[in-house]
């Protein structure tokens, strides 16, 4: 559990600084799910470990404050991106595991396969064109 704590430190750091670093909601959205594939690919171990199947369900989330805090923080940009509010936690947490699909799908792909048929730069361009897809969505 210890490390799966560490694992989430990283990655709530590494997701604060991009958001950080931007001012629209949609530049904040594109570049956390970014650091989110980054933390991927650089911390492969850790990703595997904090996302495996028996990972990724709610009481693993709810019993570690450092998995919640990932989760808050991509929550309120996404609450931010809608243009009607308020905005229902169950809008929030259906566009949360819209983009977390998608984005951890690719990342299985690309960690099962890491020399498949596409480059780092096409992986690039299916994220971000992904991440704004689903940001599009939001509102219409």
């Amino acid at each position: 559990l210890e490390l799966t704590r560490r694992g989430y430190q990283i990655l709530g750091k590494a997701i604060r600084e991009a958001r950080d670093d931007h001012e629209k909601p949609e530049d904040k959205m594109e570049a956390m799910w970014v650091a989110y594939w980054n933390f991927a690919f650089s911390h492969k171990e850790f990703y595997q470990l904090m996302y495996g199947v028996d990972m990724v369900c709610c009481t693993v989330k709810n019993s570690m404050q450092e998995a919640e805090q990932v989760s808050a923080m991509l929550g309120d940009v996404i609450e931010s991106l809608f243009t009607k509010k308020p905005v229902s936690d169950d809008d929030i947490c259906m566009k949360y595991y819209t983009y977390w699909s998608i984005i951890h799908g690719l990342i299985s792909i690309n960690l099962v396969r890491p020399n498949g048929r596409t480059t780092d730069e096409l992986n690039q361009q299916i994220l971000k064109d992904a991440i704004k897809g689903i940001t599009l969505s939001i509102n219409s």
